[in-house]
């Protein structure tokens, strides 16, 4: 047995570099002595709730997810509140959940991460009764998610978004959002195409706000723009390209129990895939999982 204890591997077969990263992720387990009591390759994700359920039955000491982002959010809403440590390779396109844990882009520093055996507990989200390791973006952003395929991530990377963004910018419409912080922090009403909800430091590869951390317990919550396509273009180039030094800029929201209501219902993506619609509980979960990093 490993000096982790027992341990799982879930690999999505299916993410950006999955196939390609097998034989790797496998042999650089071996090199440093991470014995793997099972290993799940994810072909079908039509199969990985029974999977996960599974493994949540055996309960192993350890499960590494070597996925993108996507994957990482079906995995925490098994993991939740059981005494399975994550461990998490990074093989998707933008690795928010690697980026706000500091855990390597790079596959054997990953598992080395994995292997000196450093833990944390981190908080998640929860958006009606799914959890969620980064952010839940609601609008543009989850028919973004819906809209990009596989191919076109596996060509152009994180740009997949940026091309598809572009198509679906010109007939998207901007919709009203009642922002309510059921705490009495705040509440707010304003028109936009984009809401985010963050639990994590990143999206989309970009830096939230340096202070922003998975073990504060606390949601980001913000709109990228206006009611105009350029109030849009506009705000997501200063989100991509400035600077936030701090949560307490101006543009953000801070709660840990919002309800967000619509003018007109709207897809809302928890981490990349499209799982609910508007009108939204959103919370946080303090010390949800514990992760290798």
């Amino acid at each position: 047995m490993s000096k982790l204890g027992s341990v799982e591997l879930l690999i999505n077969m299916k993410s950006r570099s999955g196939r390609r990263a097998l034989k790797q992720v496998l042999d650089t387990c071996d090199s440093n002595n991470i014995s793997l009591t099972r290993v799940h390759k994810i072909t079908d994700t039509g199969r990985l709730s029974a999977v996960l359920a599974g493994i949540r039955k055996r309960a192993p000491d350890t499960l590494i997810t070597a996925s993108g982002d996507g994957t990482v959010s079906d995995v925490v809403d098994y993991l939740a509140g059981t005494s399975i440590k994550l461990g998490f390779v990074p093989l998707g396109t933008t690795n928010n959940f690697a980026r706000s844990l500091g855990v390597p882009l790079d596959i054997e520093a990953a598992v080395g991460t994995i292997a000196r055996g450093q833990t944390r507990t981190i908080a998640l989200g929860q958006a009606g009764d799914d959890f969620f390791a980064n952010v839940a973006g609601v609008g543009m952003s989850a028919r973004i998610a819906r809209a990009v395929t596989p191919e076109r991530k596996q060509r152009f990377g994180r740009f997949a978004y940026a091309l598809t963004a572009l198509h679906i910018l010109m007939t998207h419409q901007p919709f009203f959002v009642q922002l309510k912080d059921k705490d009495g922090e705040f509440e707010a009403h304003f028109e936009t195409h984009q809401l985010i909800v963050a639990n994590g430091r990143y999206h989309a590869g970009t830096e939230i706000a340096a202070d922003a951390d998975l073990s504060h317990s606390e949601l980001v919550v913000f709109k990228l723009g206006g009611p105009s396509r350029f109030s849009l273009i506009w705000h997501m180039l200063d989100f991509y390209f400035g600077k936030r030094r701090s949560v307490s800029h101006s543009a953000y929201f801070i709660g840990k129990n919002i309800y967000i209501q619509t003018s007109r219902p709207q897809p809302v993506e928890l981490d990349g895939e499209v799982k609910l619609e508007t009108p939204l509980a959103v919370r946080v979960h303090a010390d949800a999982v514990e992760v290798y990093c």
